[in-house]
């Protein structure tokens, strides 16, 4: 997405909480002893107004939990290669030593269709700002380890932050040609950022939460190594939602679904010129920008164009990702929608006497990342009838 005078303020926010997270969320749970490799099943956490929210959507990902430990205790046990790396890095990056740093490091990959990228483009960079945020690493513990596919491991740790406040950040381990090295978690990595947002929203038990039983009956393999099978460790999300094809600016229609009337609702208060109560449909932090929008679409010598988009707008799946909703639209009537035709909108659940309230005027987070990504999320999975999203089902 381009950044365009209005989304400069949404964008600035992403990075304050981006930093945020790293210099002040803490991680609770994870206290349980070392145990083998086994599958999690994460709550995502997405980005509400640049509040986290945990989701009902899930992360099911191969990780190991480690018993809180500091990163010499954590040394002093029997380590597998990629563990010895990560110790070797943190060291390094703790004591400042720049030398040692440079020989393992690698540069995060640039990825230009995130919405946030942080250039960190030499290792001398890399360690300054992590020791930037985290000055002594007091409190450093090491907690989990994820693995993101076949090539790369994600060590998850924590450390009091210069204001004494904790927060968390990770590593990545991975290989460049016939070595290993060391990588930072930057928003550029997508899928890395939402296992690290995840992680934070973990029960404070530590034990891995269980989709059963939840009724989720979608799951995408992400492709992670753009082959057609999944690789080893594989990485996948998981979801409810409901298939369906609604023209919500058609008045004859009544959906039965809470959330798509919630939406109809709005959508035809727009239809009416009824922009006081379109916007009242936002949560406040979005309704700036809903105004700064009508002010467009209201002006008269933009007439052709208001009638243009409130003239069909086909629902064709509501992601369920409880207390957050996805609306998946096409202006396609036909249920043969073809993926690249599809849009999307956030309703949340509000204690308004609606019920819910729409957000996200302008979604830019690592979660909307996620979603345009297609080896992350294809959403040819939402079709109701074919043969990818059949294959998807079956794999759960």
């Amino acid at each position: 997405m381009p950044i365009t005078m209005r989304s400069k303020t949404k964008y600035l926010n992403a990075i304050l909480r981006w930093l945020a997270v790293l210099i002040s969320v803490q991680v609770q749970g994870m206290s349980q002893q070392a145990i083998g490799a086994k599958t999690f099943n994460l709550p995502i956490s997405i980005s509400i107004e640049g509040s986290e929210t945990t989701s009902s959507m899930y992360l099911h990902i191969d990780g190991r939990p480690y018993k809180e430990a500091t990163l010499e205790q954590f040394a002093a046990r029997k380590l597998d290669e990629r563990e010895a790396l990560f110790v070797r890095g943190m060291r390094a990056i703790r004591q400042k030593d720049y030398q040692t740093f440079a020989a393992i490091w690698q540069a995060a990959a640039e990825n230009p269709n995130a919405t946030l990228n942080i250039h960190l483009d030499d290792p001398k960079k890399c360690v300054d700002f992590y020791t930037s945020l985290f000055g002594k690493f007091d409190n450093f513990k090491v907690l989990a380890r994820f693995e993101l596919g076949s090539s790369s491991s994600l060590f998850l740790w924590q450390a009091n932050n210069q204001t004494g406040a904790m927060g968390y950040a990770a590593l990545l381990v991975q290989p460049n040609g016939k070595r290993l090295v060391v990588v930072p978690v930057l928003p550029s990595n997508t899928l890395a950022i939402i296992t690290l947002f995840a992680a934070a929203s973990w029960s404070e038990s530590g034990e891995p939460l269980s989709v059963q039983g939840r009724n989720l009956h979608y799951r995408y393999v992400m492709r992670l190594d753009g082959q057609a099978q999944p690789e080893a460790h594989s990485v996948s999300v998981q979801f409810d939602g409901v298939p369906m094809n609604v023209n919500i600016f058609d008045e004859s229609t009544s959906p039965s679904d809470k959330v798509v009337a919630f939406y109809q609702r709005a959508y035809l208060a727009l239809k009416r010129r009824s922009f006081d109560e379109f916007m009242a449909a936002y949560l406040p932090d979005s309704q700036p920008g809903v105004k700064s929008e009508i002010a467009l679409i209201g002006d008269k010598k933009y007439k052709d164009y208001f009638a243009d988009i409130t003239s069909a707008r086909y629902v064709k799946f509501v992601l369920n990702a409880d207390p957050v909703y996805l609306i998946f639209y096409s202006r396609d009537p036909s249920e043969h929608w073809k993926p690249e035709s599809l849009r999307y909108e956030y309703v949340v659940r509000d204690p308004s006497p609606a019920g819910y309230k729409l957000a996200n005027f302008q979604p830019m987070g690592e979660f909307d990342d996620l979603l345009r990504d297609p080896k992350l999320f294809n959403p040819a999975i939402l079709l109701p009838t074919t043969a990818a999203s059949k294959t998807e089902k079956n794999r759960m």
